[in-house]
């Protein structure tokens, strides 16, 4: 896997090195034909100063740095999207846990409120048991009494 990555990377420099040697030597190569005479059998000859090749030479450059800067927003572009889109898997992912944790959230609350709900029946039911209580506890001491009463 990693001779493939060298590999790759090597190709990719090569591939740079020469695409860079064929755009310096390409305008070099336009001047040797439009200036060789046994180029083109119709030859005329061109007579144009300096001042045209230069300005020939100014726009070629232009041009490759025009599709060069192109090429780079493209590829910034790509890169970018390729973010964002994980970006926003994984914003998806968090959205979908957080939905998860209200919800069990949610329950939980609803719980506690029938826990108290319960708690609160408890008490009542306890006080009222609590009164049962002291009302026998009190006619048991009056029938004890009144039992004394009795014996006495």
């Amino acid at each position: 896997m990693k001779d493939k990555k060298f590999i790759f990377k090597i190709l990719r420099a090569l591939l740079v090195v020469v695409v860079v040697f064929v755009l310096i030597l390409m305008p070099f190569a336009i001047e040797n034909i439009i200036y060789n005479e046994t180029t083109f059998s119709f030859y005329h000859l061109i007579k144009a100063g300096r001042d045209v090749w230069f300005s020939f030479i100014g726009s070629y450059l232009g041009a490759i740095g025009t599709v060069l800067l192109g090429a780079l927003a493209l590829w910034q572009t790509k890169k970018y999207k390729k973010a964002s889109d994980k970006t926003d898997e994984i914003f998806k992912i968090l959205q979908e846990k957080i939905k998860e944790l209200v919800q069990a959230n949610t329950d939980l609350a609803e719980e506690n409120k029938n826990i108290q709900e319960n708690i609160k029946s408890i008490v009542e039911k306890n006080t009222s048991f609590l009164e049962t209580s002291n009302g026998l506890q009190a006619d048991l001491k009056k029938l004890t009494e009144s039992n004394s009463d009795l014996y006495n």
